[in-house]
């Protein structure tokens, strides 16, 4: 997902935003390839579809640009659900990340039926899904992290939110499913994506640390 107007920062594509010469989208990109992800669609906008097309080239073989930006989340995997495996993994362009984390969340999903979440601790975003970790699980006890993406997911979240007629957030919908299903929690390596110039200098200070 890299098609966002960028609103609350700066009113620029964030994926695109550069540090020293580097767009944040490139780290994302390189986790990617490093852990052989076999196909990738790019969600993004008509305005800057060019410009990540031309850096994902720098990374990827085999993607799809699509310029077709939903206004929410759910909305981008319905639209892209016929490109998917039956096991897909859900990222931001303005998230860098390393490979390293990426395998450790893909672990637990050996089984095709689970799926991993990231968790953050809840004072490092205003987002209001809040969980809890046990024995790797997530579950809705005490509220410890809350839980975004990265996420590895399964095609039937869709299914799921349909039957909600998609009024959730993916976040929630996943949330319902606790003690339904197996989902697992890592706690997140790098910051949530960022929405503002605070959130932006907390993923910088990461790319640091990542050198």
């Amino acid at each position: 997902m890299c098609g966002g107007k960028g609103t609350r920062f700066r009113g620029q594509n964030k994926s695109l935003t550069k540090y020293k010469n580097r767009t944040i989208i490139s780290y994302v990109l390189e986790a990617l390839r490093d852990i052989n992800v076999k196909f990738i669609v790019l969600q993004t906008d008509q305005q800057h579809a060019r410009k990540i097309k031309l850096e994902a080239e720098k990374y990827l073989n085999n993607f799809l640009v699509n310029p077709n930006p939903p206004k929410r989340f759910r909305e981008g995997i319905k639209n892209n659900l016929k490109y998917l495996t039956n096991q897909f993994l859900f990222v931001v362009g303005n998230q860098p990340m390393d490979a390293s984390f990426l395998r450790k969340l893909e672990y637990p999903c050996k089984n095709k039926n689970s799926w991993a979440v990231t968790l953050y601790p809840k004072e490092s975003t205003t987002e209001d899904v809040i969980v809890s970790l046990s024995e790797n699980k997530i579950t809705c006890q005490k509220g410890d992290f809350v839980l975004l993406h990265p996420s590895i997911l399964t095609k039937d979240i869709i299914g799921l939110q349909q039957k909600e007629g998609f009024k959730n957030k993916l976040e929630h919908t996943i949330k319902n499913q606790i003690g339904n299903r197996e989902i697992y929690g890592l706690k997140a390596a790098m910051p949530p994506e960022f929405d503002d110039e605070t959130m932006f200098k907390n993923t910088i200070s990461y790319i640091k640390q990542k050198k």
